[in-house]
């Protein structure tokens, strides 16, 4: 299940349960339409998220292609240590950049504004 919200300048996202092959359709679907309101910063919450395979991870690799390409900023929020592994193997950590909270991604995000 995936929950939109706004926060601030950010829209969150927040996913809850399998993140796989059968949940990616309905994520790129709510990314589609989000993109399409015109919202650039996001946070993708995937600490409710029990399973994570390489379809979701391709999704929101193309995720952060999409916003990139519209000018705007992805930041990820897992605590889980096995999610943080796979996005290490696969170096995705090292264009998304991951955070162990949503108020430290919320702070991250308002540390770069003002830098702005």
């Amino acid at each position: 299940m995936i929950q939109l919200s706004v926060d601030g300048a950010s829209t969150v996202m927040a996913i809850n349960g399998e993140f796989d092959m059968a949940a990616e359709p309905q994520f790129k679907e709510i990314a589609r339409e989000s993109l399409a309101t015109g919202c650039k910063d996001y946070i993708i919450d995937l600490d409710g998220v029990s399973y994570l395979d390489g379809k979701a991870l391709a999704a929101l690799m193309e995720f952060f292609k999409s916003v990139s390409a519209a000018g705007g900023s992805v930041r990820i929020v897992t605590s889980n240590a096995f999610h943080r592994r796979l996005f290490s193997i696969t170096g995705i950590d090292r264009v998304i950049t991951l955070f162990g909270s949503r108020a430290q991604a919320e702070a991250a995000h308002k540390a770069n504004q003002k830098k702005a």
